[in-house]
């Protein structure tokens, strides 16, 4: 039986998201997400607004992943907008573009939803999104799964010389004309096993604009992100970038943000 995933009963999530992305669907175009919306969505969908497409990523590994780095600046993103299809309680969100269906949980004052029970969720929009374009092909090649955490100033942390307190093996340069640094900013990519995907690791300090006190907290941002192919699914992946992500994660926090958060398992 595998090892239970680490598993919290107040962490600082505050939005998960979990998407696919495919080849440009033919003839795709704003319409073809409205209509979807109108036929697909019941009346909790209540609105929805357009943004700027997200560009496609794809992850590339040895002599690939070097040519990616030379290349990189010629990406074009997808030409088509991206449309939001959001909850009346702004909970959770529905993304379509030609090139990547989405779907984010967004906190509330709710208690999180677990992973298991929003796979579920994501599968069934989707299979009503493949429905919908049954007559164009709709090839996938990458999933990607991304948590996103607010960790309060008011939380076990006043500056950053207090991260240490939530970060293990949390350092900062030191320099004798200035002791204390008052920002930080730092990345971290892993490759996972047999190169089926990579974890993405983010953090830094940020203020949230338009809350009452523009709160200061530390913005940790884990993705993973592989290819679909014939030896793994959009299912099973997005299990493996769960799986990584809850695991990098209590594995980077120290042992007191841990009670705080009341780890579980």
């Amino acid at each position: 039986m595998d090892k239970p995933l680490p598993n919290y009963k107040d962490p600082p999530l505050i939005e998960t998201v979990l998407s696919v992305q495919f080849d440009p669907i033919e003839e795709y175009s704003d319409s073809v997400a409205a209509n979807f919306w109108k036929k697909n969505l019941d009346s909790e969908w209540e609105h929805f607004v357009g943004a700027p497409s997200l560009p496609n990523q794809f992850e590339l590994f040895g002599d690939d992943r070097k040519w990616e780095k030379r290349q990189l600046k010629f990406q074009v993103a997808p030409k088509h907008n991206r449309i939001q299809f959001i909850t009346q309680n702004e909970e959770k969100m529905i993304q379509v573009q030609d090139t990547r269906f989405t779907y984010n949980w967004r906190k509330t004052d709710k208690k999180y939803p677990r992973y298991d029970s929003l796979l579920p969720e994501f599968i069934e929009y989707f299979n009503k999104f493949i429905e919908y374009n049954k007559k164009k092909e709709i090839s996938l090649n990458q999933w990607e799964v991304t948590y996103v955490n607010h960790i309060s100033k008011k939380n076990l942390w006043e500056s950053v010389g207090d991260w240490d307190k939530v970060f293990l093996n949390f350092t900062t340069p030191k320099l004798s004309i200035k002791n204390e640094v008052d920002n930080y900013e730092c990345s971290w990519s892993y490759a996972m096993e047999k190169n089926s995907g990579r974890l993405y690791i983010k953090m830094g300090q940020v203020k949230l604009l338009g809350t009452p006190d523009e709160e200061e907290v530390i913005l940790l941002n884990l993705t993973a992100r592989g290819s679909i192919n014939n030896d793994i699914s959009y299912e099973q992946g997005l299990g493996l970038g769960h799986k990584w992500i809850v695991t990098a994660f209590s594995e980077i926090i120290t042992p007191e943000a841990s009670k705080f958060w009341e780890r579980v398992t």
